[in-house]
């Protein structure tokens, strides 16, 4: 514990004393708290509105071509970091989405998951043909070196992953894109809701240390008499011994 100028201190186990180790008077401990009331009453009441860095949101949106669902969680850290995860792929998209999250949201560190159902067909998957023809004709080959017959079908085929790959082609679609920053800035919303009601929980709880500690000041202000009586009562009585 340190106030004035870094002269009261408190040590381990022992009272507020100061450097020369004599124990701090009344007034010096009554003006520390005087200071920390000072400071919180100043976190309080200067501004406006307290927030928590802490919060959570869940928007589920429901449009003619997709079902979008956004969660957005908020945890405790010192400056703004963003992380987003969508639909594979989609780089640009989460590029796009994280920028307008670091320009709305104010520090915490924000994750953001993203989880899109097509409801109708969509270009989201690319066929590459050339490599299933491949497969196909190394079937064939197999069939006929071994005697055994080809029973190659589609479903034979869509065992070979790599012949199907994610496109984002369906994020150039401008309803589904407007569907997902709707569905983005509501969860924005939501979560800027919730941490404005932990803040004033929060506000609340720093507003009854307020009064707890203003108690304290006003009794350490009626301890000051009693203090200045007792020093000199003291004094008193060993300067009479020295004499």
């Amino acid at each position: 514990m340190i106030c004035e100028k870094g002269v009261c201190r408190k040590k381990r186990g022992g009272n507020l004393r100061i450097d020369n180790g004599l124990p701090a008077s009344v007034e010096k401990i009554a003006e520390y708290c005087r200071r920390i009331n000072t400071f919180w009453k100043v976190a309080c009441y200067n501004f406006c509105m307290m927030r928590s860095m802490t919060g959570f949101s869940r928007i589920n949106l429901i449009t003619e071509k997709v079902e979008i669902t956004v969660e957005l969680r908020s945890l405790n850290s010192k400056n703004l970091s963003v992380s987003v995860s969508t639909h594979p792929e989609s780089l640009e998209l989460e590029y796009e989405l994280r920028k307008y999250l670091l320009e709305t949201l104010k520090r915490g560190r924000i994750n953001c998951k993203i989880h899109i159902d097509f409801l109708h067909s969509v270009p989201a998957i690319r066929v590459n043909k050339g490599l299933a023809g491949s497969y196909i004709a190394a079937l064939n080959e197999i069939s006929q070196a071994f005697d055994i017959p080809d029973t190659t079908t589609t479903d034979t085929i869509s065992r070979f992953r790599d012949v199907f790959h994610s496109t984002t082609e369906w994020a150039e679609d401008e309803g589904i894109r407007a569907a997902i920053n709707d569905a983005v800035t509501r969860a924005i919303i939501d979560l800027e809701k919730e941490r404005r009601t932990e803040g004033e929980k929060l506000r609340s709880v720093l507003e009854e240390f307020l009064e707890e500690l203003e108690g304290y000041v006003r009794k350490i202000d009626a301890l000051k008499d009693e203090q200045r009586a007792y020093i000199k009562e003291n004094l008193r009585n060993f300067s009479k011994k020295l004499w």
